[in-house]
């Protein structure tokens, strides 16, 4: 019984080390769950731009070769931009120079300018891999807090590639709205894991109060009659013995 009573700190200090374990692997859990997603989403998002970029812009050729857009390929590329949530495109050339430039001012984020290359670029179009990366602005002047990049390639009108695309979308909201539900979601299952631990914990407690409760019961009924509250024959005998088996303890 004494073994369960010096257990009970133990106890409780390995029920806050296991919360401890389980808030930091559903923190741990949650980031990786809001970056997979938002690599998901950006992707699906990114292949319709390309698309709608490829599909609606006519003559993609003729800004590769000018970099001057024409009011109507302006436009579209506007409306992409509004709709998509896209706050930055960049044209290439297949040789990687940078040939147009819309949306915000990129000199604060590196200096951009017309005519420099751009070895990513140019590898992307070489290749045709359509790189994605999944980027944190907060410590970039006039970037939103989360967006994606990615570089996608330009088709002409004959469907042949003519440059890349590099497009910069801004997923802070989404990424709001991913880590709102699964917080929610890591809320409930790190109350279940909680519970999990502090029922089986307050049980044991419980259980050694009651042992404690009966041993103290036990031994006030080995000393003491019930009824009167007066010291048991046995007890009394014992505690008789005990005094006159040292009479003259009492002189020293």
């Amino acid at each position: 019984m004494l073994a369960l009573r010096n257990s009970a700190p133990a106890i409780a200090v390995l029920i806050l080390v296991m919360a401890a374990c389980i808030g930091f692997g559903v923190h741990q859990a949650v980031n990786l769950a809001v970056s997979s997603a938002i690599q998901r989403d950006g992707e699906v998002r990114i292949k319709k731009l390309a698309a709608y970029i490829n599909d609606r812009v006519p003559e993609l050729e003729e800004i590769v070769k000018t970099g001057t857009p024409t009011p109507a390929q302006l436009q579209k590329l506007e409306v992409m931009r509004e709709l998509g949530h896209v706050f930055l495109v960049k044209l290439f050339a297949p040789d990687g120079r940078l040939v147009l430039i819309t949306g915000e001012s990129s000199t604060p984020n590196g200096g951009d300018y017309i005519g420099r290359i751009s070895a990513p670029a140019r590898e992307a179009f070489q290749t045709g891999s359509n790189q994605l990366a999944v980027k944190n602005g907060k410590s970039e002047a006039s970037r939103p807090d989360n967006y994606i990049q990615s570089y996608q390639r330009a088709l002409g009108s004959n469907g042949q590639p003519v440059g890349i695309f590099e497009l910069f979308v801004d997923q802070t909201n989404m990424v709001a709205f991913l880590q709102a539900i699964f917080g929610w979601a890591a809320a409930g299952l790190a109350l279940l894991g909680a519970l999990a631990y502090l029922v089986p914990a307050f049980a044991f407690m419980r259980r050694n109060a009651d042992a404690t409760r009966a041993e103290n019961t036990i031994s006030y009924l080995t000393e003491f009659d019930p009824l009167t509250s007066l010291m048991s024959r046995h007890s009394f005998t014992q505690r008789l013995d005990q005094a006159l088996s040292r009479p003259y303890a009492y002189l020293s």
